[in-house]
């Protein structure tokens, strides 16, 4: 069994031949149109490189790799413009795991993805072989420079974020019922009754 590789194909099965699905949006209650890229497999050397020079990378994303050396997820189709045009997951492939970290001004973390409209997915750089409690967790850089944990490691990440069909799930639980309904009363005056 490989928890990855099964949750992968799973996803992919729900994508039509060009790595498009319809999602439902979690924000505005209405369907879009998202595209996922999913590049090859990395070459054996090239894996074995990336862990020499970055060894704080989570083996879930190793595994990763392994599959598909980088993906674009849930980013955001516009039929009328005939194009993506952004939002979405970048999962990085080695090449961009170098690039991104090659001048990064953050030393103590490394950048393995961004998420959304400027936001870094991040691992510490100092994990100790046997320091389990932040080996593997990510963290979340927002476009202020703020940092937060995720409270998860890669997969679980990965898991939740495909299941979420690209919405920022890790914010949920800080939304009271009453600005859930304070949201949706507003979203509804604003253009009438959701579309579902």
């Amino acid at each position: 069994m490989n928890p990855m590789a099964d949750l992968l194909t799973s996803f992919k099965s729900t994508l039509d031949n060009n790595g498009y699905v319809n999602t439902f949006q979690y924000d505005d209650m209405t369907l879009a149109t998202t595209c996922n890229e999913f590049n090859e497999a990395i070459d054996t050397q090239s894996l074995e490189k990336l862990v020499q020079s970055f060894p704080s990378i989570p083996s879930e994303y190793i595994e990763f790799l392994r599959i598909n050396n980088g993906a674009k997820l849930f980013e955001y189709y516009s039929i009328e413009l005939n194009m993506n045009i952004g939002g979405g997951c970048y999962l990085y492939s080695d090449r961009e795991i170098f690039d991104h970290n090659k001048n990064s001004q953050i030393d103590s973390y490394l950048i393995i993805g961004s998420l959304l409209d400027g936001c870094l997915l991040l691992v510490r750089r100092d994990v100790k072989p046997n320091d389990t409690h932040f080996q593997n967790t990510l963290l979340l850089m927002d476009d202020g420079g703020g940092v937060s944990e995720l409270k998860m490691d890669f997969l679980m990440f990965l898991h939740r974020y495909l299941t979420a069909q690209g919405a920022s799930f890790w914010e949920w639980h800080n939304q009271s019922m009453e600005k859930y309904y304070e949201d949706l009363k507003k979203k509804t005056d604003q253009g009438g009754a959701p579309r579902f």
